[in-house]
């Protein structure tokens, strides 16, 4: 060891080793900052996107008549929400199989049916209408992550009060895949028209509302406070212009991927399908 002239130890120079531990610790530096960075990649890449609606066109038979009415059900309970439609000629069945929907109205009964103005979930069985517009059952078949108010909210009975002329008459289900006009007791007034749900658009457990205005649908998410702020423009719903004025407005899960998406009757029918962001 090197000493000075006093014979004490010399302070100047540096250490042996002490370059390597000083490029440890920048490697651990850096390492560090790399794992740091990956995480926050990774928190990024589960950040949900925002909420956003596509619209689509759904087609009754060749789109030759004005659509009056419609209204979402799952009558051979397999999951999937198919679709009883009023058209100003007929009644129509459209099945949905695997994310898409086809005329099934063939042997259903319904080409002998008159057509109608107006569908009214029935209070004829399990799942019907109070007779106030307003569904009593609970969603159970497709109704995703929340659930719609009123007729189209994803229930599974078949039965409906059928609006012709305003008089009122019975749509029985047969449990088989087919229908018929019968005879019974009805309600003296017909209900109202569902124009307004209140269903969880956005998943995060509070219920947002969707409604027609004129031809038009608004979409207002519920915030904090039970504060709805207007979102249609954002989501892309003020891309749907009706030919006509709206009619009904329904809500249930039309992709089988657990988000609520919209069915809106004005003159066609529409969907709003959900990307299921937030």
């Amino acid at each position: 060891m090197e000493r000075d002239g006093r014979g004490s130890r010399r302070t100047g120079g540096p250490r042996r080793g002490s370059g390597r531990r000083s490029w440890r610790r920048v490697g651990s530096a850096f390492a560090a900052l790399a794992w740091l960075a990956a995480c926050l990649g990774a928190l990024s890449g589960c950040s949900p996107e925002p909420l956003t609606f596509s619209v689509l066109h759904v087609p009754v038979g060749y789109d030759a008549n004005e659509v009056l009415d419609a209204d979402l059900l799952d009558p051979d309970h397999d999951g999937d929400l198919d679709v009883l439609v009023a058209t100003s000629a007929d009644l129509r069945y459209l099945e949905c199989d695997a994310g898409r929907r086809s005329d099934a109205s063939s042997g259903t009964g319904l080409g002998q049916v008159a057509p109608v103005q107006r569908l009214h979930r029935a209070g004829l069985g399990a799942g019907g209408a109070d007779g106030n517009g307003t569904s009593s059952g609970s969603g159970t078949a497709g109704a995703g992550r929340g659930e719609g108010r009123g007729s189209g909210s994803g229930t599974d009975a078949g039965d409906y009060l059928v609006e012709r002329d305003g008089q009122l008459s019975r749509l029985v289900y047969s449990g088989i895949g087919s229908w018929r006009e019968e005879a019974g007791p009805v309600p003296a007034q017909a209900p109202g028209a569902v124009l307004e749900l209140n269903t969880d658009l956005d998943g995060d457990g509070l219920p947002d509302r969707a409604r027609i205005v004129g031809r038009s649908v608004v979409i207002e998410l519920q915030r904090a406070g039970g504060v709805f702020e207007d979102v249609s423009q954002r989501t892309g719903a003020d891309g749907l212009l009706l030919p006509g004025d709206g009619r009904r407005l329904c809500a249930g899960d039309l992709e089988g991927d657990g988000d609520i998406d919209l069915l809106v009757v004005g003159g066609r029918l529409f969907a709003l399908v959900n990307s299921g962001g937030r």
